[in-house]
């Protein structure tokens, strides 16, 4: 019998998975926050959309809903820039022939 599969050997293995998850998550932005939302853009269009939110604390001591900062990644991942203003209002998508 495989030693993996007896109590002592599967213990161990579990345990080695727990670490390892436990490391990989660590190292994750928590989902649902603002940095997890720009965790896939380059460093400079992230910090820019993250200063964005960031903005309206200091008038309503909240950021800016983490929905409107998910279109702005959204919309920045399409643009490829960062130079529009935020939030870029989406219309209908456009037409191709």
């Amino acid at each position: 019998m495989n030693q993996c599969w007896r109590p002592a050997g599967f213990l161990r293995v579990l345990k080695d998975v727990e670490a390892h998850a436990a490391r990989h998550y660590a190292s994750r932005p928590p989902r649902g926050s603002a940095a997890y939302e720009v965790a896939s853009l380059k460093p400079d269009p992230a910090d820019e959309l993250l200063r964005w939110a960031e903005e309206p604390i200091a008038e309503t001591g909240k950021p800016h809903p983490v929905l409107e900062l998910r279109e702005a990644v959204r919309q920045q991942r399409l643009v490829g820039d960062i130079t529009s203003p935020l939030p870029v209002k989406r219309g209908p998508p456009p037409v191709t022939v």
